[in-house]
Order: structure tokens, then C-alpha cells, then sequence
């Protein structure tokens, strides 16, 4: 049998699967949904209910998914996304933050503050604001240092 080999010069290779990504949707230039994957190409794939041409994807560690989607949520504010992944809201931030340290009368506000202080970047979207999860554990320990 003789066997032919591949040779289309307008050819695209798809990663193997399964592969942890970042992905992006884009309409035009605009990116107008970001998600994370771990199956590869075939989750960007299947947003039938969102209008875009084109997909971009970065490889990320599967450990560092939640955040590299929720920093990319919060830089680009894409309009199909409506929460940040692996960002907590601040009311559930400060409760947390009460759980860990045992100071219950912290307050969203003491929360702003505190992360203005120490430099920790809180991030709007859709008029709600987020930290990570990391933000609270340094939150924590500066408390702690503190005391």
C-alpha cells in the first residue's frame, strides 16, 4: 500500500489532549469571554451561546488555572463573563479572614484598607469587587505578624 504523506501549506495543528489552558474568545480584537480548560481544544469549542471569531489559548500549570483565568477576567472584562474564578468577593474575603485570625469584628472596610496598606490590587467587575485567594493569606499573615 503506499502511503501518502501530509503536505497542505495552510495547515493547523491542534494541541494534544488533554492540555490545561487559558482560553480566549475574541469578536474582532475584543475579548469577549475567557475561560480555562484541562480537556484542550474541545471546551473553547463548545460556547455555541456566545458570538466571536476567534479563539486564542496560552498553556498554564494546572495549578495556576484559577488564577491566570480570574487575572484575565479582570484585565479584560469580557461581557459573557460575569464572575472572577479563584477571586473572592470582599464580604466573603473579610469572613474568611475572621475564620483565620479569630478577629471578628474585621470589617470590609478594615479589608480595603489593609490592602491598600500592603499592596494588594483589589479588582472590580460588574461592580463587584474581588480578591484571591492568596491576597487573603497574605491579609492573614501581616495580621498575625501584627499581633
Amino acid at each position: 500500500m503506499n502511503k501518502v504523506k501530509f503536505c497542505e501549506k495552510e495547515d493547523f495543528s491542534f494541541p494534544p489532549l488533554p492540555n490545561c489552558m487559558v482560553y480566549f474568545l475574541l469578536q474582532g480584537e475584543e475579548v469577549v469571554y475567557v475561560g480555562q480548560t484541562t480537556t484542550g481544544v474541545v471546551r473553547p469549542l463548545s460556547h455555541k451561546d456566545k458570538q466571536f471569531d476567534q479563539i486564542k489559548v496560552l498553556f498554564v500549570d494546572k495549578d495556576d488555572l484559577d488564577e491566570a483565568e480570574g487575572y484575565f477576567i479582570a484585565k479584560y472584562k469580557p461581557k459573557y463573563n460575569t464572575k472572577l474564578t479563584g477571586h473572592f468577593r470582599l464580604l466573603t474575603a473579610r469572613d474568611k479572614i475572621r475564620e483565620k485570625t479569630g478577629d471578628h469584628s474585621f470589617t470590609v472596610r478594615g479589608l480595603r484598607k489593609k490592602c491598600q496598606t500592603i499592596g494588594i490590587d483589589i479588582v472590580s467587575i460588574n461592580g463587584l469587587s474581588y480578591i484571591t485567594g492568596r491576597d487573603i493569606d497574605m491579609i492573614v499573615a501581616d495580621m498575625k505578624e501584627g499581633e
